[in-house]
């Protein structure tokens, strides 16, 4: 998914979203209330901190049943287990 996705407030229903940098990132999903079923993050090595993944606002979407969280496994990840663990307990 690409930027904008933000304007379709009624979306219910999508497999995934990517995180990109130089996009909104995970706030992009923060006015997403109505998702439901599952749903897969990706790309979350992309996510500087803990605040921007709270944007996401992951706790209000009552709907989705099960949650996906991946980083990729390459050379850009988070390099720091801290930052993982905010944006963990952030989403």
């Amino acid at each position: 998914m690409h930027g904008g996705i933000s304007k379709l407030k009624e979306l219910q229903f999508s497999s995934d979203f990517v995180v990109e940098r130089q996009e909104n990132g995970t706030q992009e999903l923060g006015e997403l209330v109505n998702l439901r079923g599952t749903f897969e993050i990706k790309k979350l090595e992309n996510v500087v901190e803990g605040k921007e993944a709270r944007n996401a606002r992951i706790i209000d979407k009552k709907h989705i049943d099960y949650l996906l969280l991946k980083w990729c496994s390459d050379d850009d990840m988070v390099s720091s287990t801290q930052t993982e663990r905010d944006i963990l307990d952030s989403l």
